[in-house]
């Protein structure tokens, strides 16, 4: 059973995330927690951002301080998101919120060199 959560007029959102990493080994990483990430409330993979944090900890050097909040973690989408890595590029599509403050975060924890946001927030 999933339970919704309340939120804004943020639904109406189409954004596409688009960062560049120095190797493909950072870009590669960098899928991986971005995927597990954007897709945890959607799927229900962690009940709260703290077992997040702590899953990828061991892996992730910083992510404890610098990475997302409960806020960030709690992205109020209904739908999934696309996570795709070519080359030293990882590209995360279909977002349908604004809040995308821990996506960012997660991305310049592994040393991106370049993040670019696309799309609209409003109708």
């Amino acid at each position: 059973m999933k339970i919704w959560k309340s939120y804004g007029s943020g639904h109406s959102a189409q954004l596409t995330i688009v960062g560049e990493f120095a190797n493909i080994g950072d870009a590669t990483f960098a899928k991986e927690v971005v995927e597990d990430f954007v897709n945890a409330a959607w799927e229900e993979r962690y009940p709260d951002v703290a077992a997040f944090l702590s899953a990828w900890k061991s892996r992730l050097g910083g992510i404890e301080y610098l990475g997302p909040n409960q806020f960030e973690f709690d992205m109020a989408i209904d739908n999934g998101c696309d996570v795709e890595r070519s080359g030293t590029t990882v590209t995360i599509s279909r977002i349908r919120s604004a809040q995308i403050g821990g996506i960012i975060k997660l991305m310049l924890l592994k040393d991106s060199t370049e993040i670019k946001v696309t799309g609209q927030t409003g109708p």
